[in-house]
């Protein structure tokens, strides 16, 4: 999972910030409708995941891989923008979502309980080294222009993914496993009551229980608010940095800087999630974000840019992928990970829609990011909020045990 994430970070989810003003002057569009194609593809790919949930991880990585590949290929050919807009949503986003999300993401929550909030970790660490990818898909745009860069970028998944998805494993069951390692007790008649307790309860909920659930609309809703700031920031990324008077390749660095920073978060946040209540953990990470949000408001100095930086890399990569994939493998169990993360992601999208097209709309109608900075920094709170007071549908009236 960790190579996979590196290239979908690098390349779409991150790297898409370094193509958002090279097509404004290709197709002569806002950045406000720029940005609304990367938000569409999340919910695009949800809707698209629901309907594949009968395909294994392993294939969906497969198909994932194939289709962000190619995507890649064909955007450089692409006559218009609308013919540019459907290539991205309908290939590169979903072929990025079913990667990490409904294909890897959901081999890693079938090979581990106890520490699933690390194995995440680890393999969504690949989404912060991704970042590092960024200059060199700006280095590429600059020095071939964006049609170019895209064929190599194409090339470059097809050649490293394909191989990297052959030798995954969709469940340790496969291979005469348990999650975590654990050897098969074949002569054991049956487990201990603790035991098949805890199998119940990581068999987990069908969608339509876990829709049911009061703990699904919050934390789908405090994700959904979290998603429409790092999307509305990610997407504009680059540009935002630009707009407080530093050149392009500056903000390119700031994203080196994110990077390395957000892999000790990340790694620390799982860590403490394995042992104590993730959703509150999420929950002081999204304040800390917010706090970030707010200096954007007023940063000019590279000095202070640099703090933002330090801030909001820290809160992103502790409430990252790795810890939402985990809540909800905790909350839902694994028989029906991959189905209840296209009902999340499908309304999670609306997030990731709305927050790039906000800022976008907000830049071209006031010519500076500041507003949208305010609402990003109210609506975290507000997703902070939410996380601190949610608890788990399968744990209810239990203490949580250090896993």
């Amino acid at each position: 999972m960790f190579g996979l994430a590196s290239m979908v970070s690098g390349f779409f989810f991150l790297g898409f910030s370094a193509f958002v003003i090279p097509l404004t002057r290709e197709f002569d569009v806002g950045r406000d409708i720029v940005a609304l194609v990367f938000g569409v593809s999340s919910s695009v790919a949800a809707i698209f995941a629901l309907i594949a949930t009968r395909l294994s991880p392993r294939v969906m990585t497969f198909v994932g891989i194939l289709m962000m590949g190619v995507g890649f290929l064909l955007l450089g050919r692409a006559g218009t923008f609308l013919v540019y807009a459907c290539i991205q949503i309908l290939l590169v986003g979903v072929g990025g979502f079913f990667i990490v999300l409904y294909g890897s993401g959901t081999i890693i929550n079938n090979w581990f309980n106890k520490k699933r909030g690390l194995a995440f970790a680890i393999g969504l660490t690949g989404m912060s080294f991704g970042a590092l990818l960024v200059s060199l898909t700006r280095y590429l745009i600059d020095s071939m222009g964006w049609r170019d860069a895209t064929l190599i970028i194409g090339v470059t998944i097809l050649t490293i993914g394909l191989p990297i998805a052959a030798i995954m494993r969709t469940r340790p069951e496969d291979q005469g496993l348990l999650p975590d390692g654990d050897e098969p007790h074949p002569g054991a008649r049956a487990r201990d009551e603790t035991t098949t307790a805890s199998t119940s309860a990581e068999n987990g909920l069908t969608v339509r229980q876990a829709l049911a659930t009061q703990a699904f609309w919050v934390v789908t809703m405090a994700f959904l608010a979290r998603s429409f700031v790092t999307t509305g920031l990610a997407t504009h990324f680059i540009p935002a940095i630009e707009d407080k008077g530093f050149s392009a390749a500056t903000g390119a660095a700031m994203l080196s800087i994110f990077a390395l920073m957000t892999i000790p978060s990340r790694l620390a946040a799982a860590y403490l999630g394995d042992r104590w209540r993730r959703t509150a953990i999420a929950g002081l990470l999204m304040a800390l974000m917010a706090v970030s949000m707010a200096i954007m408001v007023w940063a000019q100095s590279l000095t202070i840019i640099v703090l933002f930086v330090l801030i909001y890399s820290l809160a992103w990569g502790g409430i990252g992928g790795a810890m939402a994939l985990a809540i909800r493998g905790e909350f839902f169990g694994r028989r029906h990970f991959a189905a209840i993360s296209g009902a999340t992601v499908l309304i999670i999208g609306l997030g990731e829609i709305s927050g790039p097209f906000f800022a976008g709309f907000i830049f071209e109608e006031t010519g500076t990011y500041r507003l949208a900075y305010v609402v990003f920094t109210i609506v975290g709170l507000l997703s902070a909020a939410g996380l601190l007071l949610v608890r788990s549908p399968l744990h209810k009236n239990k203490r949580v045990q250090p896993r």
